[in-house]
């Protein structure tokens, strides 16, 4: 007999409970936001700003393994501000989690 262990998706930060909120980031840098998750079998990761799904591009894509994801911005625009959520889901279940990007205009 086979046993196999499955749970829901959980957004897991670990001992403290809390991630990031709010990210700020000067136009032209680059941000990352980095959710860790627990889950059985391992949740497929969906990333959305103002409320769309994120297609990848040459400036903005999500690296997800087993247990984080990653959403990779390479060089801030204005246009980045907003709110991102990550929605993991499995054959369990779902979860997800929010943050908000605010890009600052460049320094002169």
């Amino acid at each position: 007999m086979s046993f196999s262990y499955t749970e829901p998706p959980k957004v897991d930060f670990g001992a403290g409970g809390f991630g990031p909120k709010d990210i700020k980031v000067r136009a032209g840098d680059p941000f990352d936001i980095k959710i860790p998750f627990k889950g059985s079998p391992p949740p497929t990761a969906y990333w959305y700003k103002d409320n769309k799904e994120i297609r990848p591009t040459e400036r903005l894509k999500a690296n997800t393994a087993e247990d984080k994801s990653e959403l990779v911005c390479t060089k801030a625009e204005r246009g980045d501000t907003g709110p991102y959520k990550i929605s993991l889901e499995n054959n369990q279940g779902s979860d997800s989690y929010s943050v908000n990007v605010i890009v600052l205009g460049k320094s002169w």
